[in-house]
């Protein structure tokens, strides 16, 4: 009776263990992963999702990007987005990536950082934590990182680039609420 009690308990904490595992969807990706930081219309008012973009990783990062991909692969990309949205006429390219750890996410914010000569803040966030590139002409770039993930923006075609800016922080706001959301 009690060698059933021990197995039964066993048994137990197994399955507990078993059923409490993040399930994997057919591509490897978690179901928490960046796919679930898409933007939708909802979240940014007026912008629309444009074709193109999906999901890749460290080997298939050179799909999306020819000849930038090293430097994100070399700061440990596990795996990430691009995502076209527009406004009218103004654009936006969107890269939303998972590097494993915090400390990867701002070893990749700190190498952008580094080659960015016009930094400016993100709306109130701190320059450890989000910036703007200034020097595009009819917009701007935008780099953030949250826990072990890392943001990139580029907002082109601003009729007006004053507002490109504020656009900017607000979408990475946004992300930082979706990131936040992730358990």
């Amino acid at each position: 009776m009690k060698k059933a009690l021990i197995l039964a308990s066993i048994l137990s904490v197994v399955l507990l263990l078993i059923f409490s595992c993040e399930l994997e969807s057919d591509s490897g990706n978690s179901s928490r992963g960046v796919d679930a930081l898409k933007l939708t219309e909802t979240d940014i008012t007026g912008w629309t999702e444009d074709e193109g973009g999906g999901t890749y990783n460290s080997e298939t990062l050179f799909d999306f990007i020819n000849g930038g991909a090293p430097k994100y692969i070399n700061n440990g990309l596990i795996e990430g987005f691009i995502q076209y949205m527009s406004k009218s006429d103004r654009k936006a390219t969107i890269m939303v990536m998972d590097f494993g750890t915090e400390s990867n996410a701002i070893a990749m914010y700190n190498d952008m950082s580094n080659r960015n000569s016009s930094k400016e803040k993100a709306g109130n966030y701190n320059l450890n934590t989000a910036q703007l590139d200034v020097s595009p002409s009819s917009g701007v770039d935008a780099y953030a990182h949250f826990k072990q993930f890392y943001i990139e923006l580029n907002l082109t075609d601003f009729p007006d680039k004053s507002e490109a800016p504020n656009v900017a922080a607000s979408i990475i706001e946004v992300f930082e609420a979706k990131i936040n959301q992730l358990k």
